[in-house]
């Protein structure tokens, strides 16, 4: 089981609608927030970040209409870059969804050329 501890006071960024994640320490996860129970934390991280890539994993599957490729593929980068920001997911996590977004708008831009 992993160890979280928390460290949970008044300073939080209000521009941010999530909270602000801190695993710089080995094993250990800050995260600041109003006064709040830890447990109730934990469970509200793990749904938006679920929330998050449920979101990112649909606009990859189906973009929004009259989306182009390039747009959709800028729309997912983007999303990448602000959960990695809001700290709903960390560097590794990031470059996965870059990763499959970049190659979904290869395969894409492919079938154009071929004529599909």
């Amino acid at each position: 089981m992993a160890d979280f501890r928390f460290k949970v006071n008044q300073s939080y960024n209000p521009h941010l609608s999530l909270p602000h994640v801190d695993a710089s320490e080995h094993h250990a996860c800050s995260v600041v927030l109003p006064d709040t129970h830890a447990l109730g934390i934990v469970i509200m991280y793990e749904d938006l970040k679920a929330k998050a890539l449920e979101q990112w994993r649909s606009l990859l599957a189906t973009p929004e209409i009259r989306m182009t490729a390039q747009e959709q593929y800028e729309e997912l980068l983007s999303l990448a870059e602000k959960y990695l920001k809001q700290g709903l997911i960390n560097r590794d996590e990031r470059k996965v969804l870059v990763t499959e977004a970049t190659l979904r708008y290869a395969k894409a831009v492919e079938g154009i050329g071929q004529g599909t």
